[in-house]
């Protein structure tokens, strides 16, 4: 049996209290990403269009955003970009499988506030969230 850290154990407590929503056109991840956030006793939804979170932001609160970069319709950048222009409050944080500088000057550029790269680990998925979020309302 794996020993969890006590910051570990302490952010498992914190992220129980968000309420998330996971935004990806590829039903695959956001199964797994529910699952996952399921198993730690999260509250979040999933959907599959920029447009569909668009909306569901503007009638439900949501702590943090999980937000996939690459979808059809509007990606995550333009996502990002028109929910900023209601909601400034919620943590948006892009699923992407490649980092480099252009991603952070395009996520910093439409008001993201990180990033968390796939596949990602446990640990590190829910200290990103929590240490994202915090910092945001911190702000």
């Amino acid at each position: 049996m794996e020993v969890q850290s006590e910051d570990y154990l302490k952010q498992l407590e914190i992220i129980k209290n968000y309420k998330l929503l996971i935004v990806d056109d590829n039903r695959i991840n956001q199964i797994v990403t529910k699952k996952l956030l399921d198993q730690i006793s999260v509250e979040c939804d999933a959907i599959g269009s920029g447009i569909k979170a668009i909306e569901l932001v503007k009638t439900n609160h949501y702590d943090c955003i999980l937000m996939d970069l690459h979808m059809p319709e509007i990606d995550g950048y333009e996502s990002s970009r028109r929910i900023r222009e209601f909601n400034d409050t919620v943590t948006i944080i892009a699923l992407t499988a490649a980092s480099s500088e252009e991603i952070d000057k395009k996520i910093s550029d439409v008001k993201m506030n990180g990033y968390i790269l796939k596949p990602f680990l446990i640990d590190d998925f829910v200290s990103t969230i929590v240490n994202t979020v915090e910092k945001k309302k911190a702000q």
